[in-house]
């Protein structure tokens, strides 16, 4: 990033140069090359493409947050489409998002009782949780200590989010399973699950957390 911004300054007296080198600059490291006002207005117009960026820079400070921005309501395509590219994509990608969540989290517990804001000025805080719930499942980590939250992802949850949350495991094997049981699923996602076609084990740990769940079945 330092380098990128030496070169870019030293390109200050030869304005089309500097405009040639923006333009190949954008198509990697949009991120480090613009303000947030500038990646936003250069998104907007369709000038930056989020979904090739260098992936360095979303674990570099701010970075997740400044494609977020950028990408507003589309951020949740925006993470699929990166992770799709390969593990190491996904593995890069997702522990970023899982940073700022985490971070989320902190603030969350020191200043608002572990809850999740839900005013408009939040909404971008609401997305990067259901988007990293969605890409890895860990359902623990993306609404935190907000119990509601995580009961109203769990209970809306479509095949492929239950498939991701069965999926999902933490340090020392630790799983969602006590978590979904506790909430409970409904019926309706249950039997769309178990008809489909997915793995025989998770499908026999779904069965187990349905028969076992401390709320009764809803419809």
């Amino acid at each position: 990033q330092a380098e990128l911004q030496r070169l870019k300054g030293s390109l200050g007296g030869y304005p089309t140069l500097l405009s040639e080198f923006n333009k190949i600059a954008d198509k990697t490291y949009a991120v480090w090359n613009n303000t947030q006002a500038e990646l936003n207005a250069k998104v907007a117009a369709g000038a930056v493409d989020l979904k090739s960026l260098d992936l360095g820079q979303f674990n570099a400070q701010g970075g997740m947050d400044a494609v977020m921005q950028a990408a507003g309501t589309q951020f949740g395509e925006v993470a699929k489409t990166i992770t799709k590219k390969g593990s190491h994509a996904n593995t890069v990608f997702t522990n970023a998002l899982e940073g700022m969540v985490n971070g989320y989290n902190a603030t969350n517990n020191t200043n608002n009782n572990g809850l999740i804001p839900q005013g408009a000025a939040n909404a971008g805080e609401r997305s990067a949780r259901t988007t990293l719930a969605d890409l890895s499942g860990n359902i623990q980590t993306a609404f935190g200590a907000d119990d509601n939250s995580r009961e109203t992802y769990v209970r809306r949850a479509k095949n492929d989010q239950v498939d991701r949350m069965l999926t999902w495991t933490g340090q020392g094997g630790a799983n969602n399973d006590q978590a979904i049981q506790n909430i409970g699923i409904t019926t309706t996602q249950f039997n769309r699950y178990t008809r489909a076609d997915h793995d025989a084990a998770r499908t026999t740990r779904l069965r187990n957390i349905y028969a076992n769940q401390t709320q009764p079945p809803q419809p």
